[in-house]
């Protein structure tokens, strides 16, 4: 237990730590446990996170670090997420009135981010959680996710493209590179 976190059952593994459920201050939580390799970005990331307040977006709720290891506390949603659900319960057309709720949900969320200055960056199905029982999409994992300032530019410009190739922008593929924008999420939302 750390000072705040208590660890259960492990949800997922991911490239940059474990995710397990648990409690954050007696409240139901994910915590996603890293190495401290990763502790400055997320840093950053729960920065960003907390600086915005959405239905569709996954509330951050404290980052704690214990003998070389980071602990982020954050929003447990129960019902998976949208690569699950498309790969198991997505087998009739009953389902389209959940599927058009979730696209909704999914558009509100990143409207809402790209009018907070907030591009998103890797907005796929595996990065859309869908709470249990209503299906209400909910946008996580912003470990490459950019704020950009007043006239869209990045904050802190990097020559690096991050993302998964499959829901990238084709300009983001391209040599060389062009930089993320608000059309780059809207491109994943598509895919």
């Amino acid at each position: 237990m750390v000072k705040n976190c208590q660890l259960g059952p492990v949800l997922s593994y991911g490239s940059e730590g474990i995710v397990h459920s648990g409690t954050w201050r007696d409240t139901l939580a994910a915590i996603k446990v890293l190495s401290n390799q990763y502790a400055r970005r997320v840093e950053n990331e729960v920065k960003l996170v907390r600086s915005v307040n959405h239905t569709n977006i996954i509330k951050y709720y404290d980052l704690e670090y214990e003998q070389g290891t980071a602990y982020l506390a954050m929003e447990f949603v129960a019902g998976g997420n949208l690569f699950e659900f498309i790969q198991t319960k997505f087998t009739s057309s009953s389902y389209w009135v959940i599927v058009d709720q979730i696209l909704q949900d999914i558009a509100r969320g990143m409207i809402y981010l790209h009018d907070h200055h907030i591009i998103q960056g890797d907005l796929k199905s595996h990065n859309i959680l869908l709470r249990d029982g209503t299906h209400e999409a909910v946008i996580c994992d912003f470990g490459i996710a950019k704020l950009l300032d007043d006239d869209n530019q990045e904050k802190r410009r990097t020559n690096t493209t991050k993302g998964t190739i499959r829901w990238m922008a084709p300009e983001l593929c391209a040599p060389p590179p062009e930089p993320s924008s608000y059309l780059s999420d809207v491109w994943s939302y598509g895919c």
